[in-house]
Order: structure tokens, then sequence, then C-alpha cells
């Protein structure tokens, strides 16, 4: 808990493909825990949402868009030898096996059903006792440090050298790129999110916290049809959060 007005205590990147049932399945068989009727699947430390896409909203892999070795999600852990050996036994897909990077980091490449990759990397201090520390969706941008400073106008924690912003319980990462395909868009018209985000208390102050700091919204605070409220910001890239009241049950939102 914390002392601060507001608290975002959930965060969950959202994907949307072909085959849900099929993603699904896969996590299961990863040990995943799976929510069917949400497209929710959950490792301690590593949330996703995959909901069937439609015509105006599909999910491409970053590496189908950027190139090669673009990865989607990025998640810091401990004990990563002992995650790698429990993927394995799990029989998991991987684009890379466990190697050690020029920066004499650890690290794997996981590959779904659907080609959508997560690179596991060991963090600081690292030990044998397997832990997901935290889990980023990462996004492919053209100017990195205009959408950082967004964040950091919004309260945000913001790295230039990572590309790293955070507050509370959401992360988010964003690599520079001068791929041509940069402006294809996941998805186009509605109110569609690329991020969710629960916020368990103080989510009015967190709106005008927002509002009195510029911030751009695609939907204003309302309520949802279950009873919750809610509102959607936009960043420079085009990124899209859905911020929700979030009370601990994913049904509830979804």
């Amino acid at each position: 808990m914390t002392d601060s007005e507001f608290y975002i205590n959930h965060y969950a990147p959202i994907f949307y493909v072909s085959n849900p049932d099929s993603i699904l399945a896969y996590y299961q068989q990863l040990h995943f825990f799976a929510e069917p009727s949400s497209g929710w699947v959950q490792s301690p430390g590593l949330d996703m949402i995959f909901r069937p896409k439609q015509s105006d909203k599909f999910t491409l892999p970053n590496n189908s868009i950027h190139g090669e070795d673009k990865y989607d999600v990025f998640s810091l852990v401990n004990g990563i030898e002992n995650i790698y050996e429990e993927f394995k036994l799990f029989s998991a897909l991987f684009l890379k096996g466990l190697v050690i990077n020029d920066l004499g980091k650890k690290e794997f490449l996981l590959r779904d059903t659907e080609g959508f990759i997560i690179k596991f990397q060991e963090g600081v201090g690292d030990n044998l006792k397997s832990k997901i520390r935290f889990s980023t969706k990462v996004f492919y941008v053209k100017n990195r440090k205009e959408t950082i400073d967004y964040y950091r106008q919004l309260g945000f924690i913001g790295n230039y050298d990572t590309g790293f912003v955070a507050k509370d319980a959401l992360y988010l990462m964003f690599e520079e790129t001068n791929s041509k395909n940069i402006e294809v868009k996941e998805f186009s018209g509605g109110v569609s999110s690329d991020v969710y985000a629960g916020v368990e208390i103080g989510i009015n102050e967190l709106y005008h916290s927002f509002k009195s700091n510029n911030a751009t919204f695609l939907a204003d605070l309302k309520e949802n049809g279950y009873g919750k409220l809610e509102f959607v910001i936009i960043d420079p890239a085009g990124v899209t959060i859905k911020f929700v009241e979030y009370s601990g049950n994913l049904l509830e939102v979804f």
C-alpha cells in the first residue's frame, strides 16, 4: 500500500490475436493461470490479456514489424536458469535458448503460438530462487525521448537510457526504431487499449492529476458496465492505456 492519494496496483498488456483459446492453452501448458472469459494469463510478476482479433483490432508481433529479435514483453527475473529449465520441461517454444548477452547478463527468448516473444533477463543479485520481478510490454517508437517526456510530465519515473517509465506497479518500455513500418497501427477506431492498468485507490484523483498535467484522453472518466470507473489516455507514439478501478477481481473489469 502507499500513502499517496492514488495507487496503480495491477498491470497487463493487451494483445488482439487470431486464436485466443490456443494461446491460453499454450500458457496453461507452461503452468500459467488462465481465465478464458477475460483472456487473462498470469504467472506472478507477468500478466497478459489476449482478446479475439477484429477487422480493426489486430496485434502483430514486434519482430514481424521491426525486424529479427525484436521482442514484445520484457521480464526481469531471479533464478533465470531454473525458470528456463522449467519452461523446457513444459515443452516451451524458444526463439533463443539461454545465453549470456553483451552486458554479461543471462537471457533467453520465449515464443508463443501467435509469434509473440518474451525476453527473460536476469536481474542484479540473481539467485537460485525463481521469481519474475517485473514485466512490461515493449513499444517501438520513432522518438523515445518525446514519449518518455510525456510520461514524466504525468508523474511517471522515466529513464532515457533504458527506455523504462514506471508509476507504482505500471511499467512500460520504449525502444527507438527507424523502421519504416513504425506507422503500422495495431488497431484503429473506437477506444481500444494497448495496456490495462488497475487502480486500487484514488482513480478520481489520478484522472484529475493527469488532466492538470495535460494528458491526452481518448475517453474521459466514466462508469463501465460493471459499475467501475475508467478512463483512457494516449501518448505521442499512439500507445493507449486504460485505467480502471480495480479491487482484485479481473472479471469486474472485462
